[in-house]
């Protein structure tokens, strides 16, 4: 129930936008900026970077707006937008690694560097990662419009499935079903991939 207001309040919001009111894009940004900011500082894991993201997320939403299909739902729209536009952050963003010279530790040649051992991912993890999630934000639009809320919330936004039943307004039992639904249906896709 809740679920289909959230589905309809964003419809009119968006159709109010489009015939030209300043104040519903405001309101949809309101909605949805706090979940995608979430999203986007996990990929990008700093919060100035995300901010400016987000920012051009609703540009680009805003842009184009008129492009949106009333098929699948708002948020996982936006979600797509929000993914994409960290996944070329990432890319464009040069990882530096420094080893600090007071770090020196005398050796038996009086001058051997201390190091440490790098807790990073290598950058072919960092890409796998990146294209994994690249795939799945694809393939949940490929989801049943019920089921896609359901797997955002609770494997993005990490909220435990009671949390997500109440967010969507249904019972525990059918989040749970949903959930699983959706898991071997992005199975399925993916074996269809390989």
């Amino acid at each position: 129930m809740a679920e289909a207001v959230i589905k309809s309040d964003d419809r009119h919001l968006i159709e109010d936008t489009l015939s030209g009111d300043p104040e519903a894009f405001g309101l949809l940004v309101r909605r949805h900026q706090s979940a995608l900011f979430d999203l986007v500082l996990r990929v990008i894991g700093n919060h100035a970077e995300a901010e400016d993201i987000i920012q051009q997320v609703f540009i680009d939403a805003y842009r184009h707006l008129a492009e949106f299909r009333h098929g699948s739902q708002f948020f996982t729209w936006l979600y797509s937008i929000a993914l994409n536009r960290a996944r070329n952050h990432l890319r464009q963003r040069k990882t530096r690694r420094s080893v600090s010279l007071d770090g020196l530790v005398p050796g038996p040649d009086k001058a051997s560097v201390f190091q440490l051992p790098d807790s990073l991912p290598s950058p072919e993890e960092q890409v796998e990662r990146k294209m994994n999630l690249d795939w799945i934000a694809g393939a949940i639009g490929g989801l049943p419009v019920e089921y896609q809320p359901i797997f955002v919330l609770h494997y993005f936004h990490n909220l435990p499935l009671d949390e997500v039943a109440r967010r969507v307004g249904r019972p525990l039992g059918t989040v749970k079903v949903y959930l699983h639904r959706a898991r071997k249906e992005l199975l399925k896709a993916r074996e269809r991939k390989k």
